[in-house]
C-alpha cells in the first residue's frame, strides 16, 4: 500500500514537471526531489511534496530573477562557461526569536536514555538554549542558469567557492566578490552532486547519474574518472587525511580515488543501504551517514569498515568534524518536527540538540571560522548556527522558500551556502 501511494505521488509530481502550468523554477525544484538518490519512503514523499509546496509559495511571493543585471556569456575551447557579473544585494535579516523570557533566560530539558534494536545507547536530548535574538546580514548572488539546482559547495584552493548544479549538469565557480562562472560536464545528464577541494589544488566532485568522479582545475578543465561498479550512484565526497578523496555510493559502498584518478571501492560495513554525507573525523578515520539504518559509519584509510554507531532517532545527512574534537550531524525529522543537530564523540557518545523551526529539515553542516557549527534548513529556508555547548540561532534567507542545502566556510572567512537559484553569503551577525 505504501509503495502504491509513493508511486502515485511521484507520478503526480512528474505530471506537474511535464506540464505547461509549472514554471522552469518549479520544474527544477521538483525534479531535484524526484532525481535525488533514494531515501526511506516517508521522507521521500514528505520531502518531495514539501518541495513542491515551497516552490508554489515562492512563485506567489515573486520570482527571484526579477531585476537582474545583464549577463555575459563566454565560451572557451573544450568547455561551456557562463559568467555572471552581478554584485548581489545585501539584505538585513532579523534573527528568529526563540522562547525567551523578558530577561533572556535559558531553558533546558532533562536527558533520557534510549534503547535501540542494536543495544543500549545513551542519548541525551537537550533543548535549545535561548537568548535574545540576533540579526544576520545575508547576500544572495543569482546563478546564471536559474534552473541549475545548486546543491553542494566547497572552498577551493584558488580563493574561490565551487558548487555543483544537479539540474543543469554544471559545476559553478563564484569569487568572494560574487562573480559566477559555470562549466558544463563532458558527460551529458551527469547530475553533479557532492564537491570538495582536493589535496592536488583541484576541486573534485561526484556525478551521481554518470557514475563518475570529476576533477576540475582552477581554470575550468574537467577530467572524469569512471567508477568500476556500474550504476553505483556516487553521492558525496570529501578529502581524506591520507591525501586521497573519499566518496559515498548509493548502494552501501565507500569509494576512494587517488589524485591520479585510481578508484577503489569498499563495503561500508552497514546494512547495504544508502550511504550519504562523508567527512574526515577527528580520529583519523572517515565518518559517514547511513540514513536507512539510523547509523553513523566509519572506515579507516586502509579501507576497513569499523562497527557503526546506531541511534534510535537519527537520520544523518550532513556531517562534519567540529572544533571541539567531535563529529556534528544534521538530522531532519518529519513535517511537524524541527529536526536536530547531533554531537557525537569519537567513542560514539551522542548529544542531540533540538532546533526551533517545525519541519525545518536540517541538511548541510560545516565548521565555521568563529569556532561554531553552521547548518542549513532546506524546508525552513534558514541558515543556522550552533555553538559547541548547544546554543542555536536561526536566520531566514532573503528569498522565501529558497531551500538552502550545501554550506561551507569560504576563503574570505564568511559562511557560503547554496539556495534555490542563488549562492548565499552570511556577511555578519550582530
Amino acid at each position: 500500500m505504501t509503495d502504491n501511494f509513493d508511486d502515485r505521488i511521484t507520478t503526480e509530481l512528474q505530471r506537474l514537471v511535464e506540464g505547461t502550468d509549472a514554471s522552469e523554477m518549479a520544474r527544477a525544484r521538483i525534479q531535484q526531489g524526484l532525481h535525488r538518490p533514494r531515501v526511506p519512503h516517508a521522507l521521500v514523499v514528505w520531502g518531495s511534496v514539501a518541495a513542491a509546496v515551497a516552490v508554489v509559495a515562492a512563485l506567489l511571493v515573486g520570482s527571484p530573477d526579477s531585476g537582474k543585471k545583464e549577463r555575459i556569456n563566454t565560451a572557451a575551447p573544450g568547455l561551456t562557461s557562463t559568467t555572471n557579473d552581478e554584485s548581489g544585494a545585501v539584505t538585513p535579516i532579523p534573527g528568529v526569536p526563540g522562547s525567551v523570557s523578558a530577561a533572556g533566560s535559558t531553558t533546558t530539558t532533562a536527558g533520557r536514555t534510549t534503547t535501540t534494536r542494536r543495544g543500549v545507547v545513551a542519548t541525551t536530548t537537550t533543548a535549545v538554549t535561548s537568548k535574545p535574538a540576533l540579526h544576520a546580514h545575508i547576500t544572495e548572488f543569482p546563478i546564471p542558469t536559474s534552473t541549475g539546482g545548486p546543491h553542494a559547495i566547497a572552498a577551493g584552493s584558488d580563493g574561490n567557492l565551487w558548487f555543483t548544479e544537479q539540474q543543469s549538469h554544471k559545476v559553478g565557480r563564484i569569487t568572494p566578490a560574487g562573480k559566477v562562472t559555470e562549466f558544463s560536464t563532458p558527460t551529458a545528464q551527469s547530475v553533479p552532486y557532492g564537491i570538495t577541494a582536493g589535496p592536488d589544488g583541484n576541486v573534485w566532485f561526484t556525478e551521481a547519474q554518470a557514475h563518475k568522479i570529476g576533477r576540475i582545475t582552477p581554470s575550468g578543465t574537467i577530467t572524469e574518472f569512471t567508477i568500476p561498479t556500474p550504476n553505483n550512484g556516487a553521492i558525496e565526497i570529501t578529502a581524506g587525511p591520507d591525501g586521497n578523496l573519499w566518496f559515498t555510493e548509493q548502494y552501501g559502498m565507500i569509494g576512494r580515488v587517488t589524485p591520479s584518478g585510481t578508484v577503489t571501492q569498499y563495503s561500508s560495513g552497514g546494512d547495504g543501504g544508502q550511504v550519504e554525507f562523508i567527512a574526515a573525523g577527528p580520529d583519523g578515520n572517515l565518518w559517514y551517514g547511513e540514513p536507512e539504518s539510523n547509523a553513523i559509519g566509519r572506515i579507516t584509510t586502509a579501507g576497513t569498515a569499523l562497527p557503526p554507531y546506531h541511534f534510535a532517532t537519527i537520520f544523518p545527512l550532513g556531517l562534519t568534524a567540529g572544533p571541539d574534537g567531535n563529529v556534528w550531524v544534521a538530522s531532519p525529522s518529519g513535517s511537524a518536527d524541527p529536526g536536530t543537530i547531533w554531537r557525537i564523540t569519537p567513542s560514539g557518545a551522542p548529544t542531540a540538540y533540538s532546533l526551533r523551526t517545525a519541519g525545518g529539515y536540517p541538511w548541510g553542516i560545516t565548521k565555521g571560522p568563529d569556532g561554531n557549527l553552521w547548518f542549513t534548513e532546506e524546508m525552513g529556508s534558514m541558515v543556522g548556527r550552533i555553538t559547541p555547548s548547544g546554543t542555536v540561532d536561526e536566520f531566514p534567507t532573503p528569498t522565501p522558500q529558497s531551500g538552502p542545502q550545501g554550506v561551507t566556510t569560504g576563503p574570505d572567512g564568511h559562511i557560503w551556502f547554496t539556495s534555490g537559484t542563488n549562492i548565499g553569503r552570511v556577511d555578519s551577525v550582530s
